[in-house]
């Protein structure tokens, strides 16, 4: 669950007879910077032999195989061991990872162009039927739960003891939710649950930050003036807002993630959802 320490790059070219590809292959180690350079060269050597023979040797760069390059925020331990961490996702925002917490977020459909009366109601109606469907499953229906409004849908955060998002058990449970596809993609692919903690930029005003991670010193310089000004426009929104709670509370270090949690999307203060 841990994310890589260390990352490097290498830019090749695969020539084929019409064209020529050129790629960047990032390579990651807890090591050093020269085991993540061998690793992104080993990547580039790769798809050389994918591209001389694509029917015998499988493309597995990408999505599915290759960690986030994240920034190491910060991060939470039980007796020794990793149990939370928090990145800043490549668009700038805070993201809490956790193998302990199982959280999902559900995307509702958009309810158009409705009056504040009515959308009242429509969430209302949403959030029923989130209700309704985990209670209802037997995957979901003995587990305490947390309820929150997200910009998007409804976030939900297990309470009690859950499968790992990352094993079979705990894949069937974000389905039993209803959770993205993308989103258990990704947690297969972390080993953990994923949680955003702060605003999207593009919801507060801001656009993307200019680079991305990792950083070079004279990059950090350029990223640090983008930081500034989203840190100020963040504060003044929330990532989610609490709905309800039900089942046994969350204790020991499920109930101290879940607090960071809260307090860090501002699940309780009264500002816009972005």
């Amino acid at each position: 669950m841990r994310p890589p320490r260390h990352w490097n790059r290498t830019i090749g070219a695969v020539k084929l007879p019409e064209e020529e590809l050129r790629f960047v292959f990032w390579g990651h180690s807890e090591e050093g910077p020269e085991e993540a350079l061998r690793q992104a060269e080993e990547l580039l050597r790769h798809a050389h032999r994918h591209f001389e023979h694509p029917a015998s040797v499988a493309w597995e760069y990408g999505y599915q195989r290759s960690p986030l390059r994240e920034l190491l925020v910060e991060e939470l331990f039980d007796d020794g061991v990793l149990a939370a961490f928090t990145t800043r996702t490549r668009y700038g925002a805070l993201a809490l990872n956790t193998d302990r917490v199982l959280f999902a977020d559900v995307d509702l459909p958009p309810p158009g162009c409705l009056y504040i009366g009515r959308r009242a109601k429509w969430e209302a109606r949403a959030v029923g039927r989130v209700r309704d469907r985990l209670a209802s499953r037997p995957e979901t229906r003995s587990l305490g739960r947390r309820l929150y409004r997200t910009p998007n849908g409804i976030r939900i955060a297990f309470t009690t003891p859950a499968p790992a998002p990352h094993l079979p058990e705990g894949q069937a449970l974000l389905a039993a939710c209803g959770a993205d596809k993308l989103y258990m993609r990704l947690c297969l692919r972390q080993q953990c649950s994923r949680a955003r903690l702060t605003a999207k930029p593009w919801r507060c005003g801001l656009k993307e930050p200019p680079l991305a991670f990792p950083l070079s010193e004279e990059e950090w310089r350029r990223y640090r003036d983008w930081l500034a000004a989203y840190d100020t426009a963040a504060a003044k929104h929330a990532a989610c807002r609490f709905l309800e709670a039900s089942g046994p509370p969350a204790e020991g270090v499920l109930g101290e993630i879940i607090r960071y949690h809260d307090e860090a999307c501002g699940a309780f203060e009264p500002r816009p959802l972005a």
